[in-house]
């Protein structure tokens, strides 16, 4: 009879087939399940989202690879701190030495008072830290009334040719050095003595 064909056990799926009540269909690759947001194009799948290779994009702004740009401590070679030395600390390192302790003579005389020598020593030590750094020595007389006479420009030339001989016995390379006389200046130091002078320039 078709009542005893069509009852319970020939209606629905089998069991394990898709449709069967409460069982999931397979997933298939890509699919998406109910409820999810699909993945953006090209996503990885199993990817966490916002995620990207060390290093690459994704990463926190701001991150480089290790040794790379903005790596900590990385610097040009030359700069400050790198083979060339900082030369602008050194300069004013020896303008602070020079200005504490001036670089002058003895009276008519190119020969450097004991503290000068002193000074020019310190001043030797300072451009060691800064081996491309350029030394301009000027020598000056005390102020000469009847103006700048060849005697006062000798001893000026003299002056700044004993600071340069003192600097290269200390290890600065003669050719870093220039040494030129000025003779007297329209702006002398408040006493004579302080006139018997070398200056010290660093560049």
């Amino acid at each position: 009879m078709l009542t005893s064909q069509c009852g319970p056990q020939g209606s629905g799926p089998a069991p394990g087939q898709a449709g069967a009540p409460g069982q999931a269909a397979p997933s298939a690759p890509g699919a998406v399940a109910p409820g999810q947001a699909a993945p953006a194009p090209g996503a990885v799948p199993g990817a966490v989202p916002g995620a990207g290779a060390p290093g690459g994009a994704g990463a926190p702004e701001g991150a480089a690879a290790p040794g790379g740009a903005g790596a900590p401590g990385a610097g040009a070679p030359g700069g400050a701190g790198g083979p060339g030395g900082d030369v602008a600390a050194v300069s004013a390192r020896v303008q602070e030495l020079v200005a504490a302790s001036p670089v002058t003579f003895r009276p008519d005389s190119p020969e450097l008072t004991p503290a000068a020598a002193r000074t020019v020593d310190q001043v030797a030590e300072e451009l060691a830290d800064a081996p491309n750094a350029r030394v301009t020595v000027t020598g000056y007389t005390a102020p000469v009334s009847q103006g700048i006479g060849p005697a006062a420009q000798a001893l000026s030339d003299q002056r700044a040719q004993a600071v340069a001989e003192r600097l290269s016995s200390e290890g600065v390379d003669p050719a870093r050095i220039q040494a030129r006389g000025g003779a007297t200046d329209s702006a002398p130091r408040a006493s004579v003595a302080e006139s018997r002078r070398v200056e010290i320039a660093v560049s």
